[in-house]
């Protein structure tokens, strides 16, 4: 689930009217330091800002300590600040509170915390919390399920170029056609997958994303990382979808860990048990395959394909009323879905999705590995 960075910076540009000129300038500085990597510089003329209770300058020295910019990430620090920022209603600051307790990062982790706080960002059009608020009404997590309210946020965010949530839009109105398997595929991530195999609950992730700068200050401490030269896989991608993840399982060694994955059938690109290392204990290194586009599944009710979204209701789906006594007949809603299922997977497939893009090629069978085919059915 992605998020332009200009329309952040279009937020915090927008608020500098506010604090005058000379504060402008002080943004133009902040910026400028950061763009040449001087995060020393840039946190400090943010922070400059953010003490005389400036929200935008709030946001961004909690997106510097969040990110981890020229140090390691400092979540409890970010807290701090984008709790300030949120507090008057920035709705990047309200959007990163909602990752922040969902990932339990400097923070207990609290879902339906994090659904608030997505919920706030949500309601001023932030799409990246649009996006994360639908998958979590989407499959229950936190939040009481709600398909209907799941479906109105993926298209909010789709509108605004969400890849995703274009993509699970899209096979909404292809399960109202009548195509493809009876069930919506979400994106399989290391939640999904970890949930699955161990249990909620069971297992905790130990690292995630890592700044090249902790990449060196882990290697400055002795822990058995990548060489030197070496991009970690751990310092590939983003905070939200890294390269690798560290793991560990209540009552599992690593091994026992990396076993029981291997046997689950879930794609994976790398498993490999590590010991302690640099502060960290006893772990499982991860690393899922991004190039499967296998999907984990939600299986939306009738409400999901209710007239809310302007989808055409069709009996096999608990329509109450006739088709045929709407608008002429069930054919026509067929057709209306169908194109409105490729008009959304084509614009996830000119994002780089690989399985919506399979959906509208209808590849031949013959030349797909089984995930391929169960993305190339889709529109079937």
């Amino acid at each position: 689930m992605r998020r332009s960075f200009l329309f952040v910076l279009a937020l915090t540009v927008s608020a500098m009217g506010v604090a005058g000129g000379a504060a402008a300038g002080s943004y133009d500085d902040a910026f400028r330091a950061e763009a040449r990597q001087d995060y020393a510089a840039a946190r400090v003329l943010f922070r400059n800002a953010a003490e005389h209770g400036d929200g935008a300058a709030q946001y961004n020295l909690g997106r510097l300590f969040g990110q981890g910019l020229g140090a390691s990430p400092d979540f409890p620090d970010a807290l701090i600040w984008f709790r300030k920022a949120a507090a008057q209603g920035h709705p990047g600051a309200q959007f990163n509170l909602g990752r922040l307790y969902q990932n339990g990062q400097g923070v207990k982790r609290d879902l339906p915390a994090a659904a608030r706080w997505y919920l706030k960002a949500a309601n001023q059009g932030y799409a990246g919390a649009q996006a994360r608020l639908a998958a979590m009404l989407a499959s229950g997590d936190g939040v009481a399920r709600d398909d209907a309210q799941a479906a109105k946020w993926f298209r909010e965010a789709a509108r605004q170029g969400e890849a995703d949530a274009a993509f699970n839009l899209g096979l909404i109105y292809a399960v109202a056609a009548g195509r493809g398997p009876r069930q919506t595929p979400m994106r399989l991530n290391l939640k999904d997958a970890m949930d699955t195999v161990f249990g909620k609950g069971a297992w905790r992730e130990t690292s995630g994303y890592r700044s090249m700068a902790l990449e060196d200050a882990l290697r400055a401490a002795g822990a058995a990382t990548v060489p030197e030269g070496v991009v970690s896989r751990h310092s590939v991608g983003t905070p939200d979808q890294p390269g690798a993840y560290d793991v560990v399982v209540t009552g599992l060694s690593p091994e026992l860990t990396a076993i029981k994955f291997r046997r689950s059938g879930v794609p994976f690109r790398n498993l490999v048990p590590e010991d302690a290392q640099g502060g960290q204990g006893a772990h499982l290194h991860l690393e899922l395959d991004p190039a499967d586009p296998r999907p984990t599944l939600w299986h939306p009710t009738a409400e999901a394909l209710g007239p809310g979204l302007g989808l055409a209701p069709t009996p096999a789906f608990g329509a109450k009323t006739p088709v045929a006594a709407i608008d002429g007949s069930a054919a026509v809603y067929s057709a209306r879905n169908l194109d409105e299922a490729k008009m959304w997977f084509r614009r996830a497939a000119t994002q780089g999705d690989a399985c919506a893009k399979l959906a509208l090629d209808g590849a031949d069978a013959k030349d797909l590995t089984g995930p391929q085919k169960e993305c190339a059915g889709l529109l079937r």
